[in-house]
């Protein structure tokens, strides 16, 4: 996605953290920057099993697929272990190497987020081909707390709220969604709406 996260983080950080922390907010739920995923090639089976539904709705089930996605996400910065994207970006989906980049940074500054959770609110639900959705949604990120290795607390950061653009597709041998694409619509100051 092609966002920058306004980061409250202070300059009582080191230059270093602040940048890398900086860096993997704006990659945290608008990291992709490049032209939406058309993805059709052939990956191994996900690690992740999609969250049975008990509804025949496909667009509930497409939320649902994507709330567990970002939940993945959510586990794979509090982890800082960018392995589980695998099972729910598609290959090609920017946002892939832009987290991947993000957790690797967090690792090498020795700085983790704790109480990461991001949840999202559907507002439009799309089908724009045989195996691909849009979906436009609220996203909210809970306040997280940075602290380092260490466990010294160094900053927090507080909620966000934003509009954003999700492309789910479903690759050639699969019946999973995954993440193709996200983006930015719209950023609300400190979480409010309007």
């Amino acid at each position: 996605m092609s966002t920058e996260r306004p980061s409250p983080l202070p300059r009582r950080l080191p230059v270093v953290t602040s940048l890398v922390v900086l860096f993997a907010i704006t990659a945290a739920v608008t990291g992709c920057s490049s032209q939406p995923s058309r993805s059709t090639s052939s990956t191994v089976s996900p690690k992740v099993p999609s969250t049975p539904t008990a509804t025949h709705d496909p667009k509930a089930e497409v939320v649902a697929r994507l709330q567990e996605i970002l939940r993945v996400r959510d586990r794979a910065f509090t982890n800082r272990d960018a392995s589980v994207l695998d099972a729910v970006y598609s290959p090609d989906c920017p946002c892939l190497k832009g987290d991947r980049e993000a957790i690797e940074k967090l690792l090498k500054s020795h700085v983790r987020w704790l109480h990461l959770s991001t949840s999202i609110q559907a507002k439009q639900v799309q089908r724009i081909a045989a195996h691909e959705w849009i979906v436009n949604a609220l996203v909210n990120i809970e306040p997280v707390k940075v602290e380092t290795d260490a466990g010294r607390v160094v900053d927090s950061i507080p909620l966000e709220r934003d509009l954003s653009r999700f492309i789910l597709v479903q690759l050639s041998n699969s019946k999973e969604w995954r993440l193709g694409y996200a983006s930015l619509v719209q950023r609300y100051a400190q979480g409010k709406v309007g």
